[in-house]
């Protein structure tokens, strides 16, 4: 009891020396967090009327989490006199309303990114999802139109085998059953995969809408050529101990930390939203684009593609990894041919102004 007795009496002398600099600290960041809101200007509005302030997603938030820190930190203050274990409680919820909320997806959407003209480039303006087709939104088109997908016609699809190292045609792999029918089921929040770009094409077309031309996908991956850096969000792939995308996390293929908790594909939207509002821009799965690989040498006008010409997909995936393959840059890309089918490629939809 005497020693017990004694903690209190030493923690709560420490914490009456430490609480006023911490509340001078929540003091500055509490007027810190309004110059940043202030100073925020709202990027272009969506198709649905929001608009997207760099940081959080509004400012109701924001406002509610400054007035709690302001509160809070005086409550600390006060109270250290009385109870050691109190403030720490109330040191803990500090911390927590000081962290950066990430936007949640809600659904889907369709985002505004104005066209630009620069030297010889010329990009009209268009509709982006802000996240790639789920399994959920790939369901109801298959069950409208009874479309079978090339991966289900052929009857396997291609998988990287993690353990054994190698990329093997499963049988029975397809949209629903990614890693094969012995596997587990999609999840219909996780983005749809073993689609081929006819596949894609084909929901586009069923929901009017088309596949994203490779500057589209650039020019929305650059936040509307707003920004300049190697991903949407900036320059680098974890925030502290947080990932900012579903990416390989070690050395490709021997060792994947999964440091994140996904080893495969992950749920819409867990890493955030970029500055403009979109999702899973970056890692998480490879996106079809509408573009051809040219052969070197061969310009479009000379183009005939025959059944070994590829496809663009940009964005990268969870297997991504930069020693190996640096894909989720904003202009990293990879090809396949129109009739593929892997279990880290899928797509999302653009429509027209």
């Amino acid at each position: 009891m005497g020693y017990l007795m004694f903690e209190n009496q030493f923690l709560s002398m420490n914490l009456k020396i430490v609480l006023p600099f911490l509340y001078n600290f929540y003091q500055k960041l509490h007027n810190s967090l309004f110059e940043i809101v202030q100073q925020s200007t709202p990027f272009t509005p969506s198709k649905g009327g929001q608009s997207y302030i760099p940081l959080w997603r509004g400012t109701k938030g924001v406002d509610n989490r400054i007035k709690l820190i302001h509160f809070l930190s005086k409550l600390c203050n006060s109270l250290c006199r009385y109870s050691y274990r109190t403030t720490i409680f109330l040191l803990g919820l500090c911390f927590w309303a000081c962290a950066k909320p990430r936007p949640t997806y809600t659904g889907v959407e369709a985002i505004l990114i104005p066209g630009i003209e620069k030297d010889d480039i010329q990009v009209d303006s268009f509709y982006i999802d802000n996240a790639p087709v789920t399994v959920a939104a790939f369901r109801k088109f298959v069950q409208a139109t009874n479309f079978k997908t090339e991966a289900e016609k052929f009857g396997d699809a291609g998988v990287f085998l993690i353990e054994e190292k190698v990329w093997e045609l499963v049988k029975g792999a397809n949209w629903e059953y990614p890693m094969g029918t012995n596997q587990s089921k999609a999840e219909d929040v996780h983005p749809v995969t073993q689609v081929s770009w006819n596949d894609a094409v084909a929901y586009c077309q069923w929901a009017g809408k088309r596949l994203p031309t490779k500057l589209e996908w650039e020019l929305a991956a650059t936040n509307g050529a707003t920004t300049n850096t190697q991903y949407p969000w900036g320059n680098d792939i974890k925030n502290g101990k947080e990932y900012n995308a579903n990416v390989w996390q070690g050395i490709f293929p021997h060792v994947n930390k999964v440091e994140d908790g996904y080893q495969y594909t992950s749920p819409i939207g867990i890493y955030g939203a970029t500055p403009i509002g979109l999702y899973d821009m970056a890692g998480n799965v490879w996106e079809w684009t509408s573009d051809w690989h040219l052969p070197k040498g061969i310009n479009l006008a000379a183009f005939v593609p025959d059944s070994t010409s590829q496809k663009i997909l940009k964005g990268g995936s969870f297997l991504c990894e930069p020693n190996w393959c640096h894909g989720y840059t904003y202009f990293g890309q990879t090809t396949n041919t129109v009739e593929t089918s892997l279990f880290h490629i899928g797509f999302r939809c653009v429509g027209e102004i």
